[in-house]
């Protein structure tokens, strides 16, 4: 049994490193996408992508943003599946209002059965974004946001003078 045992064991070993090696390559090969395309990226890491410091909060998606070397887009991962991130405000009207038919999916999950506020139209997919859109356009025609602006401002300045008077109390906010 020990003689069993004991020729078995290099052949475990053996398997479990070329594993290993399999799923590194797998991701070596996934996280050059964006460079054989010549898109700027942020530096992925090994298993996370980009997203490895957000996970352990040591930083924010904001920090992300920034790594993209100063472009108006670029690419980034999490783990080995590409994202692509537009930072400038023109192409981010564009793809949202004139171009949405080809990015309407953004690939995030909801469930609206078990978290009822999370279909919302910001992660909900084409044509039921396309509904809730239909229904809200009216609601922020530019007349209605003309007429809540003021509202808007008064509620700003009262808001200032509360947190105003907060400090000035040293009262934690």
């Amino acid at each position: 049994m020990a003689l069993l045992f004991e020729t078995l064991v290099p052949d475990v070993e053996a398997l479990v490193v070329c594993v290993l090696a399999g799923v590194y390559v797998y991701f070596k090969v996934s996280f050059n996408y964006w460079k054989k395309r010549n898109i700027p990226y942020a530096k992925p890491t090994f298993p996370f992508g980009n997203f490895g410091d957000m996970l352990f909060l040591k930083s924010s998606i904001g920090h992300l943003f920034q790594n993209i070397d100063g472009q108006t887009y670029g690419g980034t991962y999490a783990l080995t599946k590409s994202g692509f991130i537009f930072r400038d405000p023109d192409i981010i009207k564009n793809v949202l209002v004139k171009d949405f038919s080809s990015f309407h999916d953004r690939g995030f999950y909801m469930n609206e059965e078990l978290e009822s506020l999370s279909g919302h139209l910001f992660v909900l997919p084409g044509k039921r974004w396309r509904k809730l859109r239909i229904k809200l356009s009216p609601t922020f025609t530019s007349g209605k946001i003309k007429m809540v602006f003021q509202t808007l401002v008064h509620c700003g300045l009262e808001l200032g003078n509360i947190l105003d008077k907060s400090t000035s109390d040293e009262e934690i906010i």
